[in-house]
């Protein structure tokens, strides 16, 4: 099983290389347009920075992932700016470097490092959450079934809608035998239909359910 993690809070570092002033934000994302619009707002705040370099990674599965140097050469900025986000192993994020610059050429590697470095200790200093992989399932209940009894066995309530019974989605990490398990909670009376796989917060469900 393999987690993932996400910026639950803002981060932000400053670092000084050779009179150059770096500035380095973490923001969280919900999507592309978020992180575009969290962009712009960035922008006009640093508005009179020489450059503003960034990437994001947009969505929990790391496929939207874009960066952009803005001026300075080629490589140097946008793409160790990225590097860090996804060693980082965080998704739905945007990491933004704004540079003042102080007089003093870096040369590409001194750019490359300081980018790294900065947005590194932003990246440090953003509140993370750990999504877990869980397989999602539907399951109805009778009204006033103690949803209680599936925390022991390592499953989770996340949803529940209403009709004629009480539909809850559930969510089990591997390992966990959701029939059987599911079976002896219910006597036998529910059958888990399963919905997909995905990363959720799982410990927070969790902890709800103490």
């Amino acid at each position: 099983m393999t987690d993932s993690y996400l910026a639950a809070g803002s981060g932000r570092a400053e670092i000084v290389v050779k009179r150059s002033r770096f500035i380095g934000i973490i923001e969280p994302v919900t999507d592309e347009r978020d992180a575009l619009i969290k962009l712009a707002d960035l922008r006009k705040k640093y508005y009179d920075a020489s450059h503003l370099c960034h990437a994001y990674i947009a969505d929990e599965r790391g496929v939207t992932a874009k960066s952009a140097d803005d001026g300075e050469p080629p490589g140097t900025a946008g793409i160790p700016i990225l590097t860090v986000l996804k060693a980082s192993g965080c998704k739905k994020l945007l990491g933004a470097v704004a540079r003042y610059f102080g007089g003093v050429k870096l040369g590409t590697g001194g750019l490359t490092r300081a980018y790294s470095d900065c947005v590194r200790a932003a990246l440090a200093a953003a509140p993370k959450i750990t999504l877990t992989r869980c397989g999602l399932y539907s399951l109805a209940v009778p009204y006033g079934f103690p949803e209680s009894a599936f925390a022991p066995a390592g499953i989770a309530v996340i949803g529940r809608s209403f009709g004629e019974e009480v539909t809850l989605t559930l969510a089990v990490k591997s390992g966990v035998d959701m029939a059987k398990s599911v079976a002896n909670i219910t006597k036998g009376a529910g059958t888990p239909q399963f919905i997909k796989t995905d990363y959720i917060n799982y410990a927070e469900y969790k902890e709800i359910q103490k």
